[in-house]
């Protein structure tokens, strides 16, 4: 007899929450460096956002495993930029990468970037 098993472990939530980079630039398109390089272990970095700038273009690029991305607690497409409007001389934006699979877990795991400009 012949016998098959196939064993489902869960993901490494930690791993598959985690963004792979950070890229935050004004609406002409240069860039604006954070206070430190990218770490996925890091969740805080900081932005000087040079002259009247009212607006940035930031993108998190989420782990290819992340199901969702939400800034400020609201849904948005994955892994596309999105325009934060800088309204008060300073500004905090909270930024997650997300991963649900009801076949693993009944609650959704998510990773917190806090963005301040």
């Amino acid at each position: 007899h012949e016998y098959a098993l196939r064993v489902l472990r869960p993901p490494v939530y930690e791993k598959v929450v985690e963004a792979a980079a950070i890229d935050v630039r004004s609406v002409d398109g240069s860039r604006i460096k954070a206070n430190r390089d990218f770490d996925p272990g890091q969740r805080t970095y900081s932005y000087h956002v040079p002259g009247e700038s009212s607006a940035v273009k930031v993108f998190v690029s989420c782990s290819p495993f992340a199901t969702g991305m939400a800034v400020d607690g609201k849904d948005v497409p994955i892994n596309e930029t999105q325009t934060v409007e800088i309204e008060r001389a300073s500004t905090q934006v909270h930024v997650q990468c997300q991963y649900f699979d009801p076949k693993y877990s009944s609650i959704a795991q998510e990773k917190t970037y806090v963005l301040h400009f």
